[in-house]
């Protein structure tokens, strides 16, 4: 991997396929985590009482109050620590403000219901993050924040070790 490639990214605001693919990579983590953990639940509960959990019983209400309720922990979580989602990470991007800084526990609450609103509209607001100049989408406008790529040596070392070449071209 040429890291002056990835180098020469750095900072850029990132692209709808980029945040695309990172978004279908969070999917798959969200869905597979949260199937983990209700699995761990459910055999602490039948080792503890001897009995089947009664949760199981739900409504399907219930369920997707639930998943819901994950999903928005598990972005809120991610964006206020570290500025990525797993998606993210491996695809070498980073919410930022639009001075570049971490954008920190309330920033990400915002960005958190601002997706509620993009997503409100039939999706226009992801749409957005096609015609926007800055590839913001109205999540992004609403919590001021912006996706950028934010490659790091590590990445680059990463993607070597693997074989794999990164070839970019500049917006």
């Amino acid at each position: 991997v040429d890291t002056a490639i990835l180098e020469n990214f750095r900072g850029r605001y990132a692209g709808v396929a980029s945040r695309g693919a990172a978004v279908c990579v969070d999917a798959v983590t969200i869905i597979v985590l949260f199937y983990a953990g209700l699995g761990l639940m459910m055999l602490t509960i039948a080792l503890v009482t001897l009995s089947q959990p009664q949760f199981l019983t739900l409504p399907g209400a219930g369920w997707a109050l639930g998943f819901t309720f994950w999903l928005f922990l598990y972005a809120w979580v991610s964006w206020s620590v570290t500025g990525k989602t797993v998606g993210k990470a491996l695809l070498g991007l980073r919410i930022v403000t639009k001075r570049g800084e971490p954008i920190g526990a309330v920033r990400a609450l915002r960005r958190c219901f601002g997706w509620v609103v993009s997503l409100l509209f039939f999706g226009l607001g992801f749409f957005w993050i096609l015609i926007s100049r800055d590839r913001r989408g109205w999540h992004d406008y609403i919590a001021g924040t912006c996706v950028i790529y934010d490659w790091d040596a590590r990445t680059g070392n990463l993607l070597k070790a693997r074989g794999l070449r990164v070839t970019m071209q500049k917006l």
